[in-house]
């Protein structure tokens, strides 16, 4: 199942193509966990981050469905 991706801030590093969205093909039935792992984020890095999956927030254990849009924000901190 295709699953479309869009990463900001620190974590666009990890975008597999220059654009700012890409599909990644996954194993149906694959959690946003298996995403992070595709993607090859360390989960330290997503420590400040925000994870959407069709605008809502979600968890690594969230089950994906096909033509999910998942986004990657990091959080900035103020002080």
């Amino acid at each position: 199942m295709k699953v479309r991706v869009r990463l900001f801030g620190h974590l666009k590093n990890y975008r597999p193509e220059e654009s700012r969205e890409t599909e990644i093909d996954l194993p149906a039935g694959s959690q946003l966990g298996d995403l992070v792992d595709e993607l090859e984020i360390p989960r330290e890095e997503l420590q400040f981050s925000l994870l959407l999956v069709n605008g809502n927030q979600a968890d690594l254990d969230k089950t994906l469905q096909k033509e999910d849009l998942v986004s990657f924000a990091t959080v900035a901190e103020g002080g």
